[in-house]
């Protein structure tokens, strides 16, 4: 891939029961993404939080140390910039501040919440548009300059 079209990227995807990482190489110019590596690990983030309106303590360590493992596959495979999304418990959990908290530790990112919409209207690998999803926004990795980004 040739510099300035293509970009290493990665995405992680925190829903109520698993973590998912994706790694890609992304060309806008040609419309491609192929995966460089792809993980996925039940934390069972959820588990609990109906029945107490909070996410469970070990539930939240459990999936802080999967996110700290994402974060060295991350930072080994040399992204350019990663981003994250979280399924809505995490906003509406009492205690959800101390999830972004924990995520921002690990990644210098808080995580962008999802909306509530069915499973078949997201797209991509996350639930943000395809186009955008692997933006920088994390200190996690150095970022191009925004410049070398294509406009939104």
């Amino acid at each position: 891939m040739s510099k300035g079209t293509a970009a290493r990227v990665a995405a992680i995807d925190c829903g109520t029961n698993s973590l998912r990482l994706l790694v890609a190489d992304v060309n806008p110019a040609a419309g491609t993404l192929t995966d460089v590596d792809r993980r996925m690990e039940i934390v069972r983030l959820g588990q609990g939080v109906d029945a107490t309106g909070r996410l469970a303590p070990a539930a939240l360590a459990r999936t802080l140390q999967a996110l700290r493992s994402y974060a060295a596959i991350v930072a080994a495979a040399g992204a350019s910039a990663v981003r994250m999304v979280a399924t809505s418990a995490t906003r509406d959990a009492a205690n959800a501040a101390d999830f972004v908290a924990g995520v921002r530790g690990v990644l210098g990112v808080g995580p962008e919440i999802r909306r509530r919409r069915p499973r078949s209207r997201r797209r991509g690998p996350t639930s943000a548009p395809r186009s955008t999803w692997w933006r920088p926004r994390s200190r996690l990795v150095t970022p191009a300059p925004w410049s070398a980004w294509p406009a939104r």
